[in-house]
């Protein structure tokens, strides 16, 4: 359902699960000759999978945490690949979880213990290449703290668990 298609309907109403996307419902679908698509039955996974999947999730996050360590502690300049990726994800097509943490991340212990607390001595006696990969680790930490650390991240890698309209949009990549 979409605002357009359910406008004039005095039934309409929309919640906002994100502060970027809104979900728009009926609130008496039978007296409008709405009916909501059936949903396919969710296939089963074997609870042993599962198990062995989250434990898989979390230790690829423990390894991805200790190599962004490695590379956003690094002096070398990150070169026009990292900045263009940053600048791109930062002013032209922001990811949900990024614009949601990006803002709050450096109050997080999370962010301490994955790059430290920069100072504003730093950043001002920082070379340009430093700043390149300050900015980086703001980037990275919001993506990896939404990868790993909220409590539903365990779903994440489960194409069971999610519904299409919550996946990541792969257009424009």
């Amino acid at each position: 359902m979409s605002e357009e298609t359910h406008a004039s309907c005095s039934g309409n109403g929309a919640c906002f699960p994100s502060k970027t996307r809104a979900t728009f419902y009926c609130t008496c679908p039978e007296s409008h000759d709405y009916v909501p698509p059936k949903s396919a039955e969710k296939p089963k996974v074997p609870v042993k999978l599962v198990r062995e999947g989250n434990i898989a999730w979390g230790t690829s996050g423990e390894l991805r945490q200790e190599w962004l360590k490695q590379r956003l502690a690094s002096r070398t300049d990150p070169g026009q690949v990292v900045l263009r990726a940053v600048t791109r994800l930062l002013a032209v097509e922001m990811p949900e979880p990024l614009s949601d943490l990006f803002g709050a991340i450096h109050r997080k212990q999370f962010y301490k213990d994955l790059v430290g607390a920069p100072k504003v001595e730093q950043v001002t006696s920082a070379s340009t290449a430093r700043l390149g990969w300050m900015l980086l680790a703001r980037v990275a930490a919001a993506i990896e703290y939404w990868l790993t650390q909220n409590s539903w991240s365990n779903y994440l890698w489960r194409s069971d668990c999610l519904r299409a309209e919550t996946r990541p949009s792969r257009s424009g990549s």
